[in-house]
């Protein structure tokens, strides 16, 4: 074999072959929670993982690719971190449908991270396509280290015809666009040669022969400090529109102008230079056109490599791994799958190796991909291009490349399982929903009503949309706080526009009481707090910051929508600043539901982390109680919305409070579990969301409405 020519170092083959077997399950290594849990050893120290690194192991490259060992002094730094730190890496394989192995690593001076290798049987066909990577899993690395370069562009273009040509849902998109929007303002990059680009309005830009605007493209940047980008404001608007020069602009934003123009693009649009950053009017303006300024664009480049230093990197960088390891690996190594403790079952290579955790690593766990405008930008983003630290992905609705495979789609995995992000499962959900309204027949009542105690599958379907971009947003960072409702506005737009339903300060009225019910993991230990900074009410996820708060619908056994037990009775949204017609999904001044409920009481006993629910105000009937110990009572199901409450109650000998069942689902055999808000008097009717509880059993659930207990309060 070549000298660092890639391969399989011993210990990764025997954890393959299943020697690293650990049969006690007491033994095997469970991260958290999570099952199964992971039964072969691999690596026990530093230096077995570098040995291995070092003798050009394909698994052990990535994963020490994925793990940066801490600074150090002596030129012995393997030495000197194995003596300091202890790293311990463990793996798996699953064999069910198909085969994966995930392997988990373990340090001192590291968070704690995994791989997963997906492993295919090596067909004559992929062996072929494997066979015109052997320069690069040798030695002797002929691809580009530069993003950017030719053979990158030809890789766009050919992505960019094929989506043109054949891909529906982003061809319908395409079409459904406003042929007469255009942003207020775009960069013009028809001089890039001449080493200038300029600002131009929209009045500037030539409408073309069939009517329409020319395409735009978009960037979607992490700014890092504000003060080092080239920002519009009124005193440079007429050097702007004079020209730029391409040496004043930050790297990011030279390569997008770059690259729109090698592509045969003329313009693009890019927040810092096309909205004044001194007119708060102008933003707030330009905040509320961003459902159709990125919906509209033809494509978005987003920056992950640059934005881990926005101020020193760009698009066009050198990679930081090596360039074969992008490539899928072959091998002839058996991989022998435990059956039991005493059967085994060996399975034959050639196998082909992929690097699974690569789209995460690379996309999904940049800083930008962490920012909350962001989510909004490529949700709404019919076509998007990754520029990361390594190469270049290619996503639009119907599918996702990287330029190593260029015709491979890695949104349907290996074996055919979809692994599309949820931007656009959610947005091609969206657009069929949007199709299944036109295509009812004229006359036809709404899919859902008013007063349905069960409304049609089809909004619980457009709420499972919703839920799962909410939960990205929700646990994004914002630069200002102020924002939060802003930065998803076109989000919340481009739901509104295909159900017609009522937005209220992020959540929708028609089903309120599965959206109420929202979850912070604040009891958990993860930290949480109410936002300072812009208002949101209590019982929106809008106003907890951190948290990991979780969106979903509660259902019932067989799957139906849980039973309501909440009626809305008026909500109140005041936009900031409150005008008729103002836009209730951005800044707001107030929000207010006056909601008929069925009223709780609830007593904390804080030594006994003991919670007890009561019926009469009085305090002296329970209706159910549980508690945190093993005392015979249901497990405490109690989640306080932040790091706060959470204090408070682990402090507190008594908490007297007020509890409301939203939703109650049936679960079988006679039982069922409610969902209730724990509420925190306020004054006269108004309360304050503080927590979400979860309780039932046979006998102790709410099934339905009961007029007798009925009340109206204001939730605030």
């Amino acid at each position: 074999m070549e000298a660092g020519q890639l391969r399989l170092c011993q210990t990764c083959t025997a954890t393959l072959q299943g020697e690293t077997f650990i049969n006690e399950r007491s033994d095997q290594y469970a991260v958290g929670d999570k099952h199964p849990r992971f039964n072969r050893v691999h690596h026990d120290n530093y230096i077995s993982l570098t040995q291995s690194k070092d003798a050009s192991c394909w698994i052990c490259s990535l994963l020490w690719a994925k793990h940066t060992p801490p600074p150090s002094s002596g030129e012995n730094r393997v030495g000197e971190t194995s003596a300091h730190h202890d790293l311990r890496s463990f793996s798996r394989v699953d064999a069910y449908d198909g085969i994966d192995v995930y392997f988990h690593v373990r340090c001192t001076c590291k968070a704690e991270f995994d791989l997963h290798v997906s492993v295919s049987q090596a067909t004559h066909a992929n062996q072929g396509l494997d066979a015109s990577y052997l320069v690069l899993q040798g030695c002797d690395e002929k691809r580009p280290s530069i993003l950017g370069l030719s053979q990158d562009l030809s890789v766009i273009h050919s992505w960019i015809a094929t989506c043109e040509a054949s891909h529906e849902h982003c061809d319908t998109t395409t079409q459904a666009r406003d042929p007469g929007f255009l942003p207020t303002r775009l960069i013009d990059v028809k001089d890039v040669k001449l080493g200038k680009a300029r600002l131009r309005s929209r009045d500037d830009v030539q409408v073309r022969e069939d009517g329409k605007y020319p395409p735009y493209w978009t960037l979607s940047h992490r700014w890092g400090d504000p003060e080092s980008i080239l920002q519009l404001r009124e005193a440079t608007e007429g050097h702007f529109q004079e020209g730029i020069s391409l040496e004043e602009l930050s790297r990011t934003f030279r390569d997008a102008v770059l690259l729109v123009h090698r592509l045969g693009y003329r313009y693009i649009w890019i927040d810092s230079l096309c909205v004044f950053q001194d007119s708060f009017a102008d933003w707030q303006a330009e905040a509320g056109a961003m459902v159709d300024v990125y919906r509209h664009s033809f494509c978005n480049i987003l920056a992950a490599g640059s934005s881990y230093d926005p101020s020193t990197t760009g698009l066009f960088t050198e990679r930081t791994l090596s360039p074969r390891l992008l490539h899928p690996f072959t091998t002839d190594v058996s991989i022998v799958k435990i059956v039991t403790e005493t059967q085994k079952e060996t399975m034959p290579g050639p196998w082909t190796l992929s690097n699974e955790s690569a789209w995460a690593d690379e996309i999904e766990s940049a800083p930008i991909s962490k920012r909350g405008w962001v989510v909004q930008e490529r949700f709404l983003a019919t076509r998007v291009l990754h520029f990361t630290r390594n190469q270049i992905y290619w996503e639009c609705l119907e599918r996702s490349h990287s330029a190593t495979e260029p015709t491979h789609d890695l949104s349907t995995g290996r074996r055919g399982r979809s692994k599309a992000t949820a931007y656009k499962t959610s947005r091609i959900g969206l657009a069929r929903t949007r199709a299944e309204l036109d295509a009812a027949p004229a006359g036809q009542p709404p899919p859902w009503s008013e007063d349905s105690h069960h409304p049609n599958p089809a909004s619980s379907s457009f709420h499972a949309h919703w839920g799962p971009i909410v939960g990205i947003y929700a646990n994004c960072a914002l630069t200002k706080e102020s924002d939060r409702f802003p930065a998803m506005s076109g989000i919340a737009k481009a739901f509104q526009q295909v159900s017609g339903d009522v937005y209220l300060a992020g959540l929708w009225k028609r089903l309120l009481w599965t959206d109420l019910p929202w979850q912070s993991l604040a009891s958990a230990g993860v930290p949480a707090c109410r936002s300072s900074e812009a208002y949101a009410p209590s019982w929106s996820w809008a106003s907890v910051v951190g948290g990991d708060v979780r969106l979903g619908i509660a259902h019932t056994k067989f799957g139906s929508l849980p039973t309501r037990l909440i009626r809305l009775v008026e909500a109140r949204v005041v936009p900031e600043p409150p005008a008729a017609g103002g836009d209730v999904t951005g800044m707001l001044r107030s929000a207010e539901l006056d909601v008929e409920c069925m009223m709780y009481y609830y007593r904390w006993d804080g030594g006994r982390r003991r919670l007890e629910v009561f019926e009469d105000e009085a305090r002296t009937e329970v209706f159910f109680w549980q508690t945190g110990d093993d005392d015979g009572g249901g497990t405490l199901d109690l989640h306080l919305d932040t790091s706060e409450l959470v204090a408070q109650f682990a402090a507190a000998g008594q908490i007297d409070g007020v509890c409301v069942p939203v939703s109650g689902a049936y679960h079988g055999y006679g039982g069922g579990k409610n969902e209730y808000l724990v509420l925190e008097h306020e004054s006269g009717s108004r309360f304050r969301r503080i927590g979400l509880l979860r309780a039932g059993e046979i006998g102790k659930w709410i099934q339905g409405w009961s007029e007798s207990r009925s009340s109206v309060i204001t939730l605030v």
